[in-house]
């Protein structure tokens, strides 16, 4: 059965407004993320940037989604940064 260009594109402008699909992009920006964080870890940042250009710099949701999840990580980072210094200021004091 072969369906009609407008109804195609009809139903993909209703699917892409909805809840699920703002789901399947969060899910595929996670899990690109995941891999993302393990090229970075085992083959650097220049692979990592080589491999996932597409996602750091695209302009769809899930790139946007892809790259708040790196800020959110490397926000958490810092502030893990910070408590360990806290903490060894602390243990000297002590």
């Amino acid at each position: 059965m072969k369906i009609s260009k407008y109804i195609q594109d009809e139903f993909n402008n209703i699917f892409k407004e909805s809840k699920k699909y703002k789901a399947y992009e969060l899910g595929l920006s996670i899990g690109n993320y995941r891999f993302y964080k393990y090229i970075l870890s085992e083959y650097g940042n220049e692979a990592a940037e080589k491999m996932f250009n597409e996602y750091l710099y695209g302009n769809n949701n899930y790139n946007k989604y892809f790259r708040k999840l790196i800020e959110i990580d490397e926000k958490n980072e810092e502030q893990e940064e910070d408590t360990s210094a806290i903490e060894r200021r602390d243990i000297k004091l002590n």
